[in-house]
Protein backbone atom coordinates (compact mmCIF):
# COMPACT_ATOMS: atom_id res chain seq x y z
CA UNK A 1 0.00 0.00 0.00
CA UNK A 2 2.97 2.18 0.93
CA UNK A 3 4.89 1.20 -2.09
CA UNK A 4 1.73 2.40 -4.60
CA UNK A 5 0.67 5.72 -2.58
CA UNK A 6 4.24 6.71 -3.12
CA UNK A 7 4.58 6.11 -6.51
CA UNK A 8 0.76 7.12 -7.18
CA UNK A 9 1.88 10.83 -5.39
CA UNK A 10 5.76 11.00 -7.32
CA UNK A 11 5.09 9.26 -10.75
CA UNK A 12 1.52 9.82 -11.69
CA UNK A 13 0.61 12.91 -13.73
CA UNK A 14 -3.11 13.14 -12.81
CA UNK A 15 -1.96 14.13 -9.00
CA UNK A 16 0.10 17.23 -9.99
CA UNK A 17 1.87 17.58 -6.76
CA UNK A 18 5.51 16.26 -6.20
CA UNK A 19 5.64 15.10 -9.85
CA UNK A 20 9.34 14.18 -10.40
CA UNK A 21 11.62 15.70 -13.58
CA UNK A 22 11.78 13.48 -16.69
CA UNK A 23 15.14 12.18 -16.19
CA UNK A 24 14.32 11.48 -12.54
CA UNK A 25 11.28 9.52 -13.21
CA UNK A 26 13.08 7.64 -16.00
CA UNK A 27 16.25 6.54 -13.72
CA UNK A 28 13.19 5.89 -10.62
CA UNK A 29 11.18 3.69 -13.10
CA UNK A 30 14.27 1.79 -14.72
CA UNK A 31 16.35 1.29 -11.11
CA UNK A 32 19.00 3.02 -12.42
CA UNK A 33 18.22 5.37 -9.48
CA UNK A 34 19.99 4.56 -5.71
CA UNK A 35 18.59 3.87 -3.15
CA UNK A 36 19.89 6.85 -1.07
CA UNK A 37 18.83 9.19 -4.04
CA UNK A 38 14.88 7.11 -3.83
CA UNK A 39 15.29 8.12 0.22
CA UNK A 40 15.75 11.60 -0.62
CA UNK A 41 13.09 12.04 -2.71
CA UNK A 42 10.75 10.19 -0.06
CA UNK A 43 11.81 12.21 2.67
CA UNK A 44 10.94 15.79 0.33
CA UNK A 45 7.37 14.50 0.37
CA UNK A 46 6.52 12.43 3.29
CA UNK A 47 6.37 14.09 6.53
CA UNK A 48 5.72 10.90 8.73
CA UNK A 49 3.60 7.50 8.47
CA UNK A 50 1.21 6.47 10.41
CA UNK A 51 0.89 2.59 11.77
CA UNK A 52 -2.80 2.09 13.34
CA UNK A 53 -3.62 -0.40 16.13
CA UNK A 54 -3.41 -3.82 14.98
CA UNK A 55 -5.16 -7.06 15.62
CA UNK A 56 -3.85 -9.39 19.16
CA UNK A 57 -2.04 -12.39 18.60
CA UNK A 58 -1.88 -11.77 14.57
CA UNK A 59 0.72 -13.08 13.80
CA UNK A 60 1.52 -11.25 9.70
CA UNK A 61 2.41 -7.57 9.46
CA UNK A 62 -1.12 -5.90 7.92
CA UNK A 63 0.06 -2.95 5.14
CA UNK A 64 -3.51 -1.48 5.45
CA UNK A 65 -2.05 -0.12 9.49
CA UNK A 66 0.04 2.24 7.73
CA UNK A 67 -1.08 5.88 6.63
CA UNK A 68 1.91 7.67 4.82
CA UNK A 69 1.14 11.34 6.06
CA UNK A 70 2.80 13.53 2.59
CA UNK A 71 3.81 17.31 3.08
Amino acid sequence: MADTALESLLLDEGRGRGRLPEDALLRWETGAMSLAEKRKIVASVLVNCLVHPGVKAAHSWDFSRVEPVWR
